[in-house]
Formats: C-alpha cells, sequence, structure tokens
C-alpha cells in the first residue's frame, strides 16, 4: 500500500481504536446489546431456531427479525461463549462495513488516497463509536445497506439489472436485521436522477422498480418456502412494529430524532470547516460541480433514512446509526478535489506518518490495559460474578416481585449462564433477591457468597 494512504488509515485507525479502548475488549454492555447476545448465544446451543428466536429457558423472542442475532451466533460457534465474543462480533461489523465503504469511494471515482477522511468522518460520529461495542442490530443492517448502495452505484455502470436486482436482495437482508428503517435506499435511484441530472427520470423508476424487485421476489420466495419464517415476520410486524407506533412512547417530541442526527453531525462539520480553511489559506480550494452533486445525493439519501422515523414516537439516537456512511461520502466528495491539492511538504509529511503510528500504538496499548476490565455495570457485575459459582448452569430461581423488574441483572445471568426466573417460585431451589429485601421465606437459607448488593438463599432439603 502507498504510504500516501497506509499511514492516514492507520492514524484513523489508531483514532477509533482509542476511542473505543474503554468499551471494547471490556465487560459490560448497553441493555439491548446484552439481550440481542443472550438470544444469540442460545441460538448457537441449539435454542430455538433462525425464524424462532428464544431466551436460554425457551421463552420466545419476536422483538426483531432474526438475521443479525443469527450470524453472531456464528461468531459463538466458532469463538465460544466469553464476553469478548458480542463486543468481537459488534467491531467486525465496522470493520467490514468500512471496506465495502472503500468500495463505494471508488465506485464513485474519488481520489483513492482521500478515503481515511471519509473513514473518519464516519468513525468519529459518536452514535457510531457508541454502537460498534454495544452491540447494535444495526451495526449487522448496516453491511446490507452498505452492499445495497453499492450494487446499484455498480448498475450504473454495467449489469444493470443484475446488479438493481442484488441491490434489493441486500435490502431484504437489512429488513430481516433491523425492520423498515434499512429500507431507505430505495430512495437512491430518484435522488441519483434528480441531483446527477444525466439520466432520464422514467431510468430512475424502473431502477427503483428493479431493486424493489428483488427485495419482493426474494421475500416471497423466502415466505413462500418457509412457512415459519411468514410467521416470525407476520409476529414481529405485529407485536413490535403496530404496537410501537400505536402504544409505545419513549421520547416527547418527534424531533428527537432530528436534533440527534444534528447533534452527531457536529464534529464531522468542524473536520470540514478546518479543511476548508486550510484549503482557503492554501488557494486550494476547489468544488466542481459532479463532487457538489454527489454531495447532495448522498446527504439527500441520509436524511432519507432520518426524516421517516419521525412518524413515531418511539425514537432513539442508534436508530439512525446506518445513515452516517453517508454523510460521510457526502462530506468526502465535497472536500475531494480539495483536499487531493493540500500538498504536506517534507517535514509535515514526517510528522503526520510519526503521529499516525504513535496514535495506532496508543490505541494498541490502552486495548490490552482495559482487556478484561469491567466498562460498565461494575458493581452489577462484580455482585453477579460472586452469585455464579453458586448456582449451577441453566438454573431456574425464584425471585422478590419488585426484583423480577431489574431486568439488566436478569439478562446478565441469562447471558452468562442460562440462569433465569421461574414461573412457579414455591418450586425453586434457589431464590436471589436485593441486600435490602428482608422478607424472605423461612423455608431457605442464606448462602454466603460475597455479593454485596444481591442475596443468594437455597431451599432447605
Amino acid at each position: 500500500m502507498n504510504k500516501d494512504i497506509f499511514f492516514p488509515i492507520l492514524l484513523v485507525i489508531g483514532i477509533f481504536f482509542t476511542i473505543i479502548s474503554g468499551s471494547f475488549l471490556t465487560e459490560g454492555m448497553f441493555f439491548d446489546g446484552l439481550i440481542y447476545s443472550t438470544i444469540a448465544k442460545s441460538l448457537s446451543q441449539g435454542i430455538g431456531s433462525f425464524w424462532n428466536l428464544c431466551f436460554s429457558e425457551g421463552r420466545p423472542f419476536t422483538g426483531h427479525p432474526p438475521l443479525a442475532m443469527g450470524l453472531q451466533s456464528l461468531f459463538y460457534l466458532l469463538l465460544g461463549e466469553s464476553f469478548y465474543v458480542e463486543k468481537i462480533y459488534s467491531v467486525f461489523t465496522v470493520i467490514l462495513s468500512s471496506f465495502i465503504l472503500f468500495r463505494i469511494w471508488k465506485e464513485l471515482e474519488m481520489n483513492v488516497k482521500n478515503f481515511w477522511v471519509v473513514l473518519l468522518l464516519w468513525l468519529l460520529v459518536p452514535s457510531v463509536t457508541w454502537a460498534s461495542t454495544n452491540n447494535m442490530l444495526e451495526n449487522s443492517m448496516n453491511i446490507f445497506v452498505l452492499l445495497s448502495v453499492w450494487a446499484y452505484l455498480k448498475s450504473l455502470k454495467k449489469l444493470r439489472y443484475l446488479y438493481c436486482f442484488l441491490a434489493g436482495v441486500m435490502l431484504f437482508l437489512a429488513f430481516l436485521c433491523k425492520g423498515f428503517t434499512g429500507l431507505y435506499p430505495l430512495a437512491l435511484p430518484f435522488f441519483y436522477w434528480l441531483f446527477m441530472q444525466d439520466r432520464k427520470f422514467v431510468s430512475a423508476i424502473q431502477d427503483t422498480l428493479l431493486v424493489f424487485a428483488g427485495l419482493a421476489i426474494v421475500a416471497l420466495l423466502t415466505f413462500t418456502i418457509s412457512p415459519s419464517a411468514l410467521q416470525s415476520i407476520e409476529t414481529y410486524l405485529k407485536e413490535q412494529v403496530l404496537n410501537s407506533l400505536d402504544h409505545i412512547t419513549t421520547k416527547d417530541s418527534r424531533f428527537f430524532i432530528l436534533n440527534s442526527f444534528l447533534s452527531d453531525m457536529i464534529i464531522p462539520a468542524i473536520i470540514v470547516l478546518v479543511v476548508f480553511i486550510i484549503g482557503k489559506l492554501k488557494k486550494t480550494v476547489v468544488m466542481d460541480s459532479r463532487h457538489k452533486k454527489l454531495c447532495c445525493v448522498f446527504f439527500a439519501l441520509a436524511l432519507s433514512g432520518v426524516i421517516p422515523i419521525m412518524v413515531s414516537l418511539k425514537q432513539s439516537s442508534f436508530y439512525i446509526i446506518t445513515v452516517f456512511p453517508y454523510t460521510a461520502l457526502a462530506l468526502g466528495c465535497l472536500m475531494d478535489s480539495t483536499l487531493y491539492n493540500i500538498q504536506l511538504g517534507n517535514k509535515t509529511a514526517t510528522v503526520f506518518r510519526v503521529v499516525s503510528a504513535s496514535v495506532f500504538l496508543l490505541a494498541i496499548g490502552l486495548n490490552i490495559y482495559f482487556c478484561g476490565k469491567v466498562g460498565r455495570d461494575k458493581d452489577m457485575l462484580a455482585d453477579i460474578h460472586a452469585l455464579l459459582p453458586a448456582l449451577p448452569e441453566k438454573t431456574t430461581v425464584a425471585t422478590s416481585t419488585s426484583m423480577r423488574q431489574d431486568y439488566q441483572f436478569w439478562t446478565y445471568m441469562e447471558r452468562y449462564q442460562g440462569v433465569y426466573i421461574g414461573v412457579n417460585d414455591s418450586q425453586n431451589l434457589f431464590y436471589i433477591t436485593t441486600a435490602d429485601d428482608k422478607d424472605v421465606d423461612s423455608c431457605y437459607h442464606y448462602v454466603e457468597t460475597g455479593a454485596e448488593n444481591y442475596l443468594l438463599y437455597k431451599r432447605t432439603e
């Protein structure tokens, strides 16, 4: 690899792994990601099936389509069941997405040596770095959304019908990761026609229909061949999508998601501003018509993945993680010519290479330092590790009514050792409750574990 490409990419990799060092190879995870890892682990153990996902005790999970968790289950089969596995899988999806993003950049015929800036503009988005170690379904969905965009751009040059169809297939796979939030690239043919102005409108309509055909045909084949697939998606649509639209509210304003998008764009905007200031000082600012048009295409594509979410009051910032590769592409296209014309002197280039190597080595050192430490939920995880040696695997335990709501605790217990709450407490051998709960049935006696905030009791034989 050319040193003009190698060292900038090395710098971006170093920055990214430095940022995530406190959460990458550390224990502890955001609740949603913990749920997905628990289900993926159960699937790898043969509990449930791809179209009928289950928790370890066989309780069905219908909250999302199965593909992301199905892919993650393969990592458990290959790497074992350590908490590192979900972290490695999560970061792996980011690495794979980076390669696809690079292929898109090349497909746009941009300067390859400037790709590092696109990567930086993407990986410095706070929501992206946060999600990269918290096992969000959007991480997996991002792979297929990117592949769909790449396939459509490829169709503009050759094998139009094949690549448009492939773009639709990728969108179906994106849907199977996290539902409708992955379908916004259906709008890409329209935006490409609208801003590039080098195609007929009828061609954009035809391309959209071809992409949709790829999605619909593969979906129909899947649901026809597999009745369980159809039932799985029907249950998901009824219980998750429709119920969310009608009854679930997580935010007070529909504009939350738009505000979140704008907040995440602050750092990339600052980088772009700095580049243009440097370009202005060096009198190298260049923005040709094609680059401006491509900027509009990808920024419109990104917004098409944000605005539809405003239809519901169930919103979270990580719902739009997959749009940020396109904001990075948009800004990268805008800066491409200017960056290409900014030439570093020999001394400056040498300093840049030293800094790049130093940041990369710092990233390695920090990740080694934090490896195995606890990144979040420190007190809870300390107690869990104190309790688990006294409990057999896949044990049903009793608990107090109030503690049934301690979902983070019970999900950790299930993820690590298959320990879950029983329905009929009177038949359970073990009882777990909080340290301040003194109302324990006399048939249980206290078991010393060393846990501070949770207490374990065992039924008297």
